[in-house]
């Protein structure tokens, strides 16, 4: 965090590349695994309108993507409404795929990490992103898979669960230190 004056700073931030595993993730009447892919940089200008401890920000952030989900486990799937054996369709599995590798962010926060006289601090954000869109792509390595009808209900459900235009919360706590 630099400080430009009382009132103005610029942030730049990150955490390490991670991912995570996430279960009982549910799109629709199906349940997943999925592997969420977490971390990487960020910039943010930040506004102190009273010159205190509460900041709008805007800036950027990245987002790592594609994520990878399998379905559970399970002795059928409805898939657009329409259910198939387990054994028909084989392994479910996809990813989500992120619209944009940098979002659009704006934030609203507590703490002033860089306020004269303080050393240590709590920072609170909470906010929003534009990710752009996030599309849902499925498939299947059963006896269907090659199955035009069995295709259909997967375009179908991929599109159900996918969209033009997503926006993520955001809800950050960290911790600040001047030297």
């Amino acid at each position: 965090c630099y400080r430009l004056s009382d009132r103005f700073s610029v942030r730049v931030g990150g955490g390490l590349p991670a991912s995570g595993i996430a279960e009982g993730v549910e799109l629709g009447e199906l349940e997943y695994e999925m592997t969420v892919r977490l971390g990487g940089l960020s910039a943010f200008a930040e506004w102190y309108p009273f010159g205190g401890d509460l900041r709008v920000s805007g800036g950027v952030m990245s987002v790592r993507s594609p994520w990878t989900l399998e379905a559970a486990s399970a002795s059928s799937y409805t898939i657009n409404a329409t259910r198939y054996a387990a054994a028909d369709v084989g392994t479910l599995q996809g990813e989500m795929r992120m619209g944009h590798g940098i979002a659009p962010a704006v934030l609203l926060g507590w703490g002033n990490a860089v306020r004269r006289g303080r050393r240590l601090g709590l920072v609170l954000d909470v906010g929003l992103a534009y990710v752009g869109s996030e599309r849902l792509v499925l498939g299947a390595n059963g006896p269907l898979a090659g199955d035009l009808d069995f295709q259909r209900d997967l375009a179908a459900e991929n599109a159900r669960h996918s969209s033009r235009h997503a926006v993520w919360p955001i809800l950050k706590l960290g911790v600040s230190y001047q030297f």
